[in-house]
């Protein structure tokens, strides 16, 4: 038992150490056109590592809704790209598409920020925004490289589980077939001396059979002689 708690401790510890090497490297993002919905456009990418499709998918779908601007805004999904409708990010009101990719044991997101008449957010014309959508961006990936974790920690954990409750049912054995040894060792100790008594007995009843033939012969030589 203090061995499973030993690893316990020792998975908590490595997860955490997992985590802060993520936060710790700062999750870049990077700036190029892509084909999307709405033809080439420009785009923000981020990679998330050790993702999953639709662990991402689902925790950007969540994110969006949060971001929703008015009744009017709605999110959806189809082929792994998303379209967010009429939100607003960090107080700035734009449409959002994403697409996501699995590669490198990790996810790539690609988002695009349609902000209307003014175009989607570059860096080169619209500065503040595309900081703000970098920063919303990287702590969208912070975030879910936390749940990854995680979700990582508590699989472990379950398996931990299951190995203790092998351990039990191991040592609950153990202890079953130490028992079946101790009464078998006493049954073979009570044998022994039953075998020890019948051995006497017969001894006896030997000594009682040969007196028994000798009074026999006596009563026959009797009748003989009558």
């Amino acid at each position: 038992m203090k061995n499973l708690v030993s690893i316990l401790s020792t998975m908590l510890l490595l997860c955490t150490i997992s985590f802060n090497s993520i936060a710790q490297n700062q999750f870049v993002v990077t700036e190029n056109e892509y084909d999307m919905a709405l033809g080439v456009q420009n785009g923000l990418t981020i990679e998330i590592p050790e993702a999953d499709e639709k662990t991402v998918i689902k925790a950007w779908e969540k994110l969006m809704k949060d971001n929703k601007f008015d009744k009017k805004s709605k999110v959806t999904t189809s082929k792994n790209e998303t379209a967010a409708l009429n939100m607003i990010i960090y107080g700035v009101p734009t449409d959002v598409y994403s697409q996501v990719f699995y590669q490198n044991d990790g996810i790539k997101l690609t988002a695009y920020f349609d902000m209307g008449e003014l175009g989607f957010v570059n860096s080169q014309t619209m500065p503040d925004n595309y900081n703000k959508m970098v920063q919303f961006l990287q702590n969208f990936a912070y975030d879910t490289s936390k749940e990854v974790v995680k979700d990582e920690l508590n699989e472990e954990v379950k398996l931990l589980k299951k190995i203790e409750g092998e351990q039990r049912k191991l040592e609950k054995e153990n202890k079953r077939l130490h028992k079946a040894i101790e009464e078998a060792k006493k049954t073979i100790a009570e044998s022994e001396k039953a075998i020890e008594k019948n051995l006497t007995e017969q001894g006896l009843k030997t000594e009682e059979l040969k007196l028994q033939e000798k009074k026999i012969k006596g009563v026959e030589k009797k009748l003989k002689g009558i």
